[in-house]
């Protein structure tokens, strides 16, 4: 059996989990009388597991074949989720009893967010679809940290913080702040490599913000990997400290060199307009030709420059 351990950063405590467990269970409770008879069974019959506290959803999972996949998840009586199996198929194959189970796993929470996960069957068939050992651990601790774990720094479907293969939690602990450290290197180059780009990179409006979202998810990760600190590696606190106050640096060097490019694209239309009426006076009998050709170009110019200045702006002020 190989054992994966995982980290939830789950910030409101374990006082919430009978709520946050509410979404899986409300989903799972919508199942017709036929079907829920189905899952009793299977789970009885070849799960080998209690019914009690036993809820299944049909979801296309993210790490494994691209298809529809049943989890069947098994809470305690204090919600602590501590069973999962993954399986291949639908409601109505498993009417049929035509699914295939890929694995299962048994979980153990530890203190603070750390969730260990024994794998304890694993299809090897499932090696022809490029499904490993490793990526059923990360689905599982995927679907664990989905149940307990409110997304606000990325996308539901990302896992910012691998899971680890260790053999004991302190192990495990190791592993993870590793991670977080690397983090704090990796962001700092991406975010660097944004902000040192030549002066043509200032004509292009979306970077700012492309920009700006890799600052405020590598801020998030950093204030987990602060509070991962804080509970397991209190030595490292300082060094997330400082990597928060250089990715905000970062950050105003970025904004900086957007407002520069709102007036270095502003320039010509203040020029057009200077010339238009600096010039018309000495060019008064020429006045309706003048005016043409000053006009219509400063015209031009406003028609293909509005859109792209009312973009950097909207995506400044977001």
């Amino acid at each position: 059996m190989i054992t994966y351990y995982g980290w939830i950063p789950t910030l409101a405590g374990e006082e919430v989990f009978d709520s946050l467990c509410s979404e899986f269970v409300s989903n799972s409770e919508r199942l017709p009388k036929d079907l829920r008879d189905a899952v009793k069974d299977f789970v009885r019959n070849e799960l080998g597991w209690n019914v009690g506290k036993v809820f299944v959803i049909s979801k296309n999972l993210f790490d494994l074949k691209k298809s529809n996949n049943l989890i069947f998840i098994q809470f305690n009586t204090n919600w602590r989720l501590e069973k999962v199996a993954i399986v291949e198929g639908d409601f109505k194959k498993l009417v049929q009893e035509n699914v295939t189970t890929i694995a299962t796993a048994n979980i153990v929470f530890h203190d603070k967010g750390l969730v260990e996960i024994v794998l304890t069957s694993f299809n090897r068939n499932y090696k022809r679809h490029n499904v490993d050992q490793h990526k059923v651990g990360r689905q599982i601790f995927r679907i664990v940290r989905d149940v307990y774990h409110v997304h606000t720094h990325h996308k539901h479907q990302d896992v910012l913080l691998e899971p680890v293969c260790a053999n004991n939690p302190d192990e495990a602990k190791d592993k993870l702040l590793k991670q977080y450290l690397k983090k704090i290197v990796d962001y700092h180059k991406e975010l660097k490599a944004r902000v040192d780009l030549g002066f043509w990179h200032y004509f292009s409006i979306f970077k700012y913000k492309d920009a700006e979202n890799v600052i405020l998810q590598a801020l998030g990760e950093i204030i987990y990997g602060e509070s991962f600190s804080e509970m397991f590696h209190r030595n490292y606190i300082s060094r997330f400290k400082r990597a928060k106050d250089s990715l905000q640096a970062l950050h105003n060097r970025i904004k900086a060199k957007y407002y520069l490019f709102s007036i270095i694209l502003a320039l010509p239309s203040v020029t057009l307009l200077a010339v238009k009426y600096a010039a018309l006076p000495l060019i008064e009998k020429y006045r309706p030709l003048a005016v043409d050709l000053i006009y219509l170009p400063l015209a031009v110019f406003t028609l293909l420059i509005s859109p792209l200045l009312l973009l950097h702006t909207l995506s400044n002020s977001v």
